[in-house]
């Protein structure tokens, strides 16, 4: 569904006093996702600031870990959204946030 039609989907059935739980995080994802590069980005950086002259092996290691704990937030996140367990926007950001607050936190920690 293109995003303008999902977009007064989401209206429409708000309007009749329908949790639109599918149609919402569905919106909101259609965001998210492409951001999630501009997160992925942020916590490489501050992953290599971490690490800056440490082991390799433990930086990708770390990667492949946090990496899974993304997509399984990801995943968890959409299911919770689409079953009205979770705020839409939250289950479609909190990912992103919190991936990125980590990025954030591993560069200000990071070695200059």
């Amino acid at each position: 569904m293109p995003l303008l039609e999902l977009r007064k989907e989401v209206e429409r059935l708000r309007a009749m006093g329908v949790r639109a739980g599918l149609e919402a995080t569905t919106y909101h994802r259609r965001f998210a996702e492409p951001a999630s590069a501009l997160v992925f980005a942020l916590f490489a950086t501050g992953l290599a600031f971490y690490l800056l002259g440490g082991s390799r092996s433990l930086g990708l290691v770390g990667v492949a870990v946090l990496t899974f704990f993304y997509y399984a937030t990801w995943s968890v996140g959409r299911i919770m959204g689409e079953q009205n367990a979770l705020n839409p926007v939250l289950a479609a950001w909190g990912p992103n946030l919190l991936y990125g607050v980590l990025g954030l936190l591993l560069f200000l920690g990071g070695r200059r």
